[in-house]
């Protein structure tokens, strides 16, 4: 699987199947007109590889690694509580519906 691929829309139980622990992470993600969060979850422990297909420089703020489980919850429940934050990219690309528009989310 390339870091390309799409993992947008596994239900947890695609997540658990394929990986016992996974990442999220948050990045600061921007260019000369646009900066905004970005909070995602990855199988993959360089985060900077599923970062090359997004077309944003970026800033990696945060990373936890736990059971799979426990951080497609996590991810779930940050999207729930920072919804009215959601932010649309100019540029499209896989995630970015996990994008908010705020200075700093502490987690």
């Amino acid at each position: 699987r390339s870091c390309c691929e799409k993992a947008v829309g596994w239900t947890k139980s695609a997540w658990t199947k394929r990986f016992k622990k996974i990442y999220l992470y948050k990045v600061n993600l921007y260019n000369d007109n646009e900066s905004f969060i970005k909070i995602g979850i990855t199988g993959n422990k360089n985060i900077k590889k599923r970062l090359l297909c997004i077309a944003y420089k970026y800033k990696i703020l945060k990373v936890i690694n736990k059971n799979t489980e426990y951080i497609y919850n996590l991810e779930k429940r940050f999207n729930r509580i920072f919804k009215q934050y959601k932010y649309k990219p100019l540029k499209q690309f896989s995630g970015q519906n996990e994008c908010f528009k705020l200075k700093d989310i502490w987690i």
